[in-house]
C-alpha cells in the first residue's frame, strides 16, 4: 500500500468528525435563537402578499378591500380611514385579525403610542410610508404582469 492511501484512510475520520461538529454547531445555533420573525401577510380576497416590518400603509385606494392580516412577529395597527384616522384595531404578535374596514395600516415589531400617530398623520420616524398600490407594484413580482 502505498504512503498516499495510507493518509487518505487516515484523514477520513477527522474530516467526518469535522463535519459532525459543524453540524452539531449549526443545529444549537438554530435552537439558540430567541425568536424567528415571520413577515406578516396581508389579504386582499383570495389575493395575498407578505409585508415587512416598520411600513406603513396610508392608503388602499384603487384596490380590494383588505380582508384579514396574519401578523407574523409584528403588531400590526388598522385604522378604519386613511391616514391613520376614524376607529383602530391592534393586533399584536402570531394573530389572525379578520378585517370589516381598513384604510390605513401600519406594521411594526413594536407597540407604538397611536394619539401621536392620528395627531401628525404620519408614522414614526424611520417607517416606509407608502400606499398598498404603489407597494404591490414594487414589492409583488406577480402583480407587475396583471
Amino acid at each position: 500500500m502505498s504512503s498516499i492511501s495510507q493518509t487518505g484512510d487516515n484523514c477520513q475520520g477527522i474530516v467526518f468528525e469535522n463535519a459532525a461538529a459543524n453540524f452539531f454547531k449549526s443545529l444549537v445555533t438554530f435552537f439558540r435563537r430567541k425568536h424567528t420573525a415571520r413577515s406578516p401577510r396581508i389579504y386582499h380576497g383570495d389575493h395575498s402578499y407578505n409585508s415587512m416590518p416598520d411600513t406603513a400603509f396610508y392608503n388602499f385606494v384603487h384596490m380590494k378591500h383588505v380582508t384579514f392580516v396574519e401578523t407574523g412577529g409584528c403588531y400590526v395597527y388598522i385604522f378604519e380611514k386613511p391616514h391613520y384616522q376614524g376607529n383602530y384595531m391592534i393586533a399584536g404578535p402570531k394573530e389572525v385579525m379578520p378585517i370589516g374596514q381598513c384604510g390605513s395600516m401600519i406594521i411594526s415589531l413594536k407597540r407604538l403610542p397611536i394619539s401621536s400617530i392620528q395627531k401628525h398623520c404620519k408614522p414614526p420616524k424611520g417607517f416606509w410610508e407608502v400606499s398598498g398600490a404603489t407597494y404591490q407594484y414594487h414589492c409583488s413580482m406577480g402583480y407587475k404582469y396583471v
